[in-house]
């Protein structure tokens, strides 16, 4: 299986495994580097149905502009959010290295799916 992202210098992609993307729940890991998150990518191993399984993506517990992800109701297909065009100022998608990078779902889907996220965080500060 390829990688469809483009691992630019300075980029580096934290995966995050959500045993349940279905429900209510949340994922974390901590930033590797310092730098600008530029992407989030979202997929689900199984079909679910009913309400779409909404992923927001959160810094230090503080929600980041624009990143909700509509995750893929069909298992294997990949959803993206790109967010290379954050507004200038915006600094909720910032983080240093160790900061909590956390992803929640708001759940209610039909159907249990396990789902994997991939953050890109570009160094660029």
């Amino acid at each position: 299986m390829t990688l469809s992202l483009v691992n630019n210098s300075g980029d580096q992609v934290v995966t995050l495994h959500m045993p349940d993307a279905s429900a209510a729940a949340t994922v974390a890991a901590a930033a590797p580097i310092k730098g600008h998150i530029i992407r989030l990518v979202g997929v689900p191993y199984s079909n679910t149905s009913g309400t779409v399984n909404t992923l927001t993506l959160k810094v230090k517990g503080t929600a980041v502009t624009d990143a909700t992800l509509n995750l893929s109701a069909t298992g294997g297909t990949t959803s993206t959010l790109d967010m290379l065009a954050t507004p200038p100022g915006d600094d909720t998608g910032r983080v240093n290295v160790g900061d909590s990078i956390q992803v929640a779902s708001a759940g209610g889907s039909t159907g249990s799916t396990i789902a994997n996220i991939s953050v890109v965080i570009r160094d660029r500060f």
